[in-house]
């Protein structure tokens, strides 16, 4: 009878504490975004929705579920992530010869481009050389990735991951060339900087989040907002940054060219 009664009062009070719903407290949970402290409270229902694959019953937990092909996507794109930056940190360290390697290979940059290494347009995106740089965008790619993938498939999320990486390199190469003086512009070969990251996917796919979901509640630095209002202030951020460019080691152009990517795409 104790038993009972315990079992009752305990039901009693989850359901005034979460609601009169199947959620229990590991539903809740909390995301964060690459820049800042962005958290997301991820509640999904217990039910069917509809898109081109068929049907597909959401997990209790805080992501979709994914069949074998999206968890493939998603473990090889942080895999690939992660063992390019191990190879920044081992090989790309070892003497200036394989750095400069890794540069010509893994970096995005006008010098690449006009000496026909047109794949660092698509193998900067699975680059990173810093640990924080690598964790927020393969964290970002975890949470929110899964999200996408299972609305637009593993081809079409491919094909938007991959064009806003190269569409953020190429507008990075764009702006910097034009940034220097006409008479300057045929010594742009010479110029040292080149960009790398994932940043511009990752926007990409949080955009078209944002636009799915525009008002799910996203936690910036502990405040609930919109996702709308978070991902459109960091996009504004950018975009008014954008112009002290040659003054930061943010590529902010980038970052705008994978929000526009996506936002298009959607």
């Amino acid at each position: 009878m104790f038993r009972s009664q315990f079992s009752k009062v305990f039901h009693n009070a989850r359901n005034a504490f979460f609601g009169n719903s199947r959620f229990t407290p590991f539903t809740k949970s909390y995301t964060p975004f690459t820049r800042g402290v962005v958290l997301s409270k991820m509640k999904l229902p217990s039910s069917n929705y509809s898109h081109s694959g068929g049907s597909r019953k959401y997990s209790t937990f805080f992501r979709p579920s994914m069949d074998g092909n999206e968890k493939y996507i998603v473990g090889g794109i942080i895999g690939a992530n992660v063992l390019v930056f191990i190879l920044w940190n081992t090989y790309g360290s070892a003497s200036r010869e394989s750095h400069n390697t890794m540069v010509e290979n893994f970096t995005a940059s006008y010098r690449n481009l006009v000496q026909g290494r047109v794949h660092t347009l698509i193998t900067q995106s699975f680059s990173q050389q810093d640990l924080p740089h690598l964790f927020f965008n393969m964290l970002n790619v975890f949470f929110f990735a899964p999200y996408i993938l299972t609305r637009l498939g593993t081809k079409r999320f491919m094909f938007i991951y991959l064009t806003a990486g190269a569409f953020g390199a190429l507008s990075f190469i764009g702006y910097q060339y034009f940034q220097l003086p006409p008479n300057r512009r045929r010594f742009a070969a010479l110029m040292p900087d080149y960009c790398l990251g994932a940043s511009a996917s990752v926007f990409a796919v949080n955009s078209i989040f944002a636009c799915m979901h525009p008002l799910h509640r996203v936690y910036f630095f502990f405040i609930p907002m919109p996702a709308v209002v978070v991902f459109g202030g960091l996009f504004l951020y950018d975009v008014y940054y954008a112009g002290r460019q040659r003054q930061s080691t943010t590529s902010h152009v980038g970052h705008v060219a994978g929000v526009l990517t996506g936002v298009a795409y959607y």
